[in-house]
């Protein structure tokens, strides 16, 4: 509960579309070819294979395939940790 992956394939020059992070902190790991993560830092940064990034929570990021070859990536997101609320009876 409250965390997944997945693993995805970017065709060359094809991105997502912006989207945020919600309550979730994502960490993307770039398998094969290369992959630009736009918002997730003041600056795009991109990653190589065996390369990641952190995108913290509520953040607006997207993700991009500059390259002329297929980019391969895994992402994996969690939760972000609330604080305990006290438990009344």
């Amino acid at each position: 509960e409250g965390c997944g992956t997945g693993r995805t394939v970017r065709a060359p020059g094809d991105s997502t579309e912006t989207h945020g992070t919600g309550n979730t902190r994502e960490i993307v790991l770039c398998l094969e070819g290369t992959l630009t993560v736009i918002g997730a830092g003041p600056e795009p940064v991109t990653l190589g294979p065996g390369e990641i990034s952190f995108i913290p929570p509520d953040t607006k990021h997207a993700l991009r395939n500059p390259s002329d070859r297929p980019a391969a990536y895994v992402f994996v997101y969690s939760r972000r940790i609330e604080p305990e609320k006290p438990h009344e009876h």
